[in-house]
């Protein structure tokens, strides 16, 4: 690939991922038309690993409950990933749902979280890599636990991680 060619694939790149979290931000299911059918993401703290987009759907129906929100803080990128950092923002002042206390969040088990008035917050870094079709197909997220359950008021976190990680490999 020559360089002006590579370069406008890496603009590309960058653009997919603005107009993916303006997507995200506004609500908006259409966020999801950024990835592949068989996007595969995996958290990393957790191992927790979502490979299909009927799981990202049901995700994305939940984040938009509680009116979650990615703040762009950076982005690189190459030809074919994209190294994306952001704070995740969601509003956790209502109840959890059943759903929530079930699934979790992201391998956490948030069913004895306490509400709270203040927003949830957490930095994140999504690598991402981009198919030549310029889709999203596979995504590692790394953010740290310890920061999670600290505003959710979790006590005795790694436990119930432990317990919800061997939930899911069963």
């Amino acid at each position: 690939m020559n360089d002006a060619v590579g370069n406008a694939v890496i603009q590309n790149n960058i653009q997919t991922i603005r107009a993916w979290l303006d997507a995200h931000n506004h609500q908006d299911m259409k966020a999801l038309d950024f990835y592949t059918e068989d996007i595969e993401i995996i958290e990393m703290p957790t191992g927790v690993v979502y490979k299909s987009m009927d799981k990202m759907r049901d995700f994305a129906r939940m984040a938009y409950g509680r009116k979650a929100s990615k703040e762009l803080t950076n982005v690189i990128a190459t030809e074919t990933e994209a190294c994306v950092e952001y704070v995740a923002k969601a509003d956790m002042t209502q109840p959890l749902t059943q759903a929530e206390k079930e699934s979790g969040l992201h391998g956490v088990d948030i069913s004895k979280a306490r509400s709270s008035t203040a927003p949830f917050a957490i930095p994140v870094c999504y690598i991402c890599h981009f198919t030549e079709e310029g889709k999203i197909d596979r995504v590692r997220e790394y953010w740290d636990v310890a920061t999670m359950t600290r505003q959710f008021g979790i006590e005795g976190t790694k436990s119930k991680i432990l317990r919800l990680l061997m939930r899911r490999r069963t």
